[in-house]
């Protein structure tokens, strides 16, 4: 399981109890996973074993906030 998060690794410490494999992404000030965060997570996991790979994506929580989601009248 690669679990992206901008701040905390929260997330990842639940999933981790429950004895699944997790690799923190930490996105920092970004709000999603792009193509070379996954990469380098990749790099950090032994594929050998691995059938499926799930991937925990935080961008559709927090960006928003981000954006006005109406546009006002002019």
């Amino acid at each position: 399981m690669f679990n992206g998060d901008a701040t905390t690794s929260d997330d990842a410490n639940v999933i981790a109890s429950q004895s699944v494999p997790v690799v923190q992404i930490a996105t920092v000030n970004g709000c999603h996973l792009d193509a070379n965060l996954v990469g380098k997570a990749l790099k950090k996991t032994s594929l050998d074993n691995l059938r499926l790979i799930f991937i925990e994506n935080i961008g559709n929580l927090i960006c928003p906030a981000e954006f006005p989601s109406v546009r006002k009248r002019e």
